[in-house]
């Protein structure tokens, strides 16, 4: 507390954090291979926070896989696959830091279902 009796919080915090908020799955990766899912909160550069049900517990090492808004050629969704490990939990809430990431299309199944809507051609677009 200051001089005033008002608490002071320091930012310990080194990155920047971008409040996004996208759906996503969380597996463990450990023996209980639990699968949750869930939303995003913010995004830094080195990790994530999330709020799920029941997230998993610090120290876990999980694989996120969050739907991202942008497509390829605005046809072929994308998911960003997230590998790390949980730094903090507590409630609903848990805090990934990355340790390897990549992007990947999310298949011809929701490629199909972007495409609804939308005039079907006769080249259907990979993804």
């Amino acid at each position: 507390m200051d001089q005033s009796g008002i608490r002071v919080t320091v930012e310990r915090r080194t990155g920047i954090r971008f409040p996004l908020e996208f759906r996503l799955s969380c597996r463990s990766l450990g023996r209980a291979r639990k699968l949750v899912e869930g939303t995003t909160l913010n995004f830094s550069r080195r990790g994530l926070l999330f709020a799920a049900d029941d997230p998993p517990g610090r120290g876990e090492k999980v694989e996120l896989s969050v739907d991202w808004p942008t497509k390829i050629d605005g046809v072929c969704p994308l998911k960003l696959v997230l590998q790390g490990r949980v730094v903090r939990s507590w409630g609903r809430y848990a805090a990934v830091r990355f340790m390897r990431y990549e992007f990947r299309t999310r298949g011809r199944q929701a490629m199909t279902l972007a495409l609804e809507g939308q005039e079907r051609q006769t080249a259907t677009p990979a993804c």
